[in-house]
């Protein structure tokens, strides 16, 4: 199963926030969606994922991790994350040909 990453950063620590696909075919009730529709569902929600992420990263909740010699700060953003925050995910971004299109 794949993931969608949000990199962002704290003065010299990269941070790295991962959704699972699962958790977003979850939150959206769809299934079967590609590589490419995961990512625009999260672009689309950027502003949502940002914050929950934001807020995880301050109340400590994170793991350092090492990948190939460099540390980061590894968060995970779950479906209970998202519905603690209330909010139903846009996916008027799956209604495009381009995400029509899109291969698997």
């Amino acid at each position: 199963m794949g993931c969608v990453i949000i990199r962002a950063h704290d003065e010299g620590l990269t941070v790295r926030a991962e959704i699972a696909w699962a958790t977003i075919d979850d939150a959206t009730g769809r299934t079967n969606l590609t590589k490419e529709q995961h990512a625009l569902i999260v672009g689309a929600n950027i502003d949502l994922f940002d914050r929950i992420a934001a807020g995880k990263y301050s109340r400590k909740e994170f793991a350092m991790r090492d990948l190939r010699g460099t540390t980061y700060a590894h968060v995970d953003i779950s479906l209970a994350d998202v519905e603690r925050n209330g909010a139903r995910l846009e996916t008027s971004a799956l209604e495009s040909p381009r995400a029509e299109s899109s291969p698997t």
